[in-house]
């Protein structure tokens, strides 16, 4: 399968009627957010996604661009086909493509942008925020506990805050806008 053949672009609604289809939990118990290691952003997302296995499929969703939108990401935008802006089509959603979707996290990771993923089968979740702290929500405390572990093996700072998953699923212009309409 050629790159682009499992993701497709979706839509504000879009996103919103796959999340009442495919991942319907709302609230997590169980979390851990720490910095995000821009510097080592293939190894973090590597580790994120052996600890988000198994899933069918993710939907990577934008809440907020500041700055640009990363090079990386907008190819993997246009190789799905996708010709619309960011801020009319803010989903990226991954059928049985894992690594696709680390290289759409990577490539939104490496960005100053808000960003959420949610999956099917819904067991759990990632958050991240442009002040590059990035949340993991699991409905098991020991995935939890070993992705702590591996984080502080791996030198990556934790830190102590609690948050939910899911801001407004409406975006703005303004908080995320295509890059060529806000110079």
């Amino acid at each position: 399968m050629a790159r682009g053949d499992s993701v497709r672009c979706l839509t504000i609604d879009e996103c919103k009627q796959w999340r009442t289809d495919f991942s319907r939990r709302r609230g997590w118990k169980r979390q851990v957010t720490c910095v995000t290691p821009l510097k080592r952003l293939s190894w973090f997302t590597n580790v994120l996604l052996e600890h988000l296995l198994p899933f069918d499929m993710a939907l990577l969703m934008i809440d907020q661009v500041v700055f640009d939108v990363p090079p990386e990401l907008e190819f993997i935008r246009r190789t799905a086909g996708e010709p619309r802006p960011l801020i009319e089509v803010p989903g990226l959603l991954f059928e049985n493509d894992h690594e696709g979707f680390r290289a759409a996290l990577e490539a939104a990771l490496s960005g100053w942008i808000d960003l959420r993923a949610v999956f099917a089968p819904s067991q759990r979740a990632l958050r991240a925020d442009h002040d590059e702290f990035t949340t993991f929500f699991s409905l098991s405390s020991g995935k939890i506990a070993d992705l702590r572990n591996v984080f502080i093996k791996g030198d990556v700072s934790i830190v102590q805050y609690t948050r939910g998953p899911n801001p407004p699923l409406e975006p703005t212009a303004e908080k995320c806008g295509d890059s060529a309409a806000s110079r």
